[in-house]
């Protein structure tokens, strides 16, 4: 779980695929304000904005809720996303850039803790803090 905080801006998240079958679960869970989480599938670094629907393919912005979240299967990746369909670490190296990219978007102040889930699996690795206008590492 990762503390988050932002004020009328976006926080800029990466996690790679490493696990290729896998289901993943990004949740949301606001402590202050109403946080909106974006997440795109790309071999790209993207920095997912509501105002570009082409920088996001899956958004969850329900306000008064007490989390959001995007679940993302292996079937709805390898049938949307063919580029992604041998990424995962698991296969001989696989795509090592392909990847979710995520944001978490606070219209004003808000406080948040984001995670990442892959089911079956404990204590996975959290996603990565992205500097604005940097690339994405880690």
């Amino acid at each position: 779980m990762t503390l988050g905080y932002a004020n009328g801006t976006n926080m800029h998240y990466r996690h790679f695929i490493i696990e290729n079958r896998a289901t993943y679960n990004f949740s949301l869970i606001p402590i202050i304000g109403n946080p909106a989480l974006l997440l795109k599938l790309s071999n790209d670094p993207i920095y997912p904005r509501s105002e570009n629907v082409l920088s996001w393919d899956y958004k969850s912005d329900n306000p008064g809720k007490t989390r959001d979240s995007i679940i993302v299967t292996f079937e709805d990746r390898s049938g949307r996303y063919a580029f992604c369909e041998r990424a995962g670490f698991n296969l001989n190296g696989g795509n090592r850039s392909c990847g979710f990219y995520l944001a978490v978007e606070c219209p004003t102040e808000c406080i948040y803790n984001i995670t990442v889930q892959i089911v079956g699996r404990e204590r996975q690795a959290l996603p990565k803090y992205v500097i604005e206008e940097d690339y994405y590492t880690g």
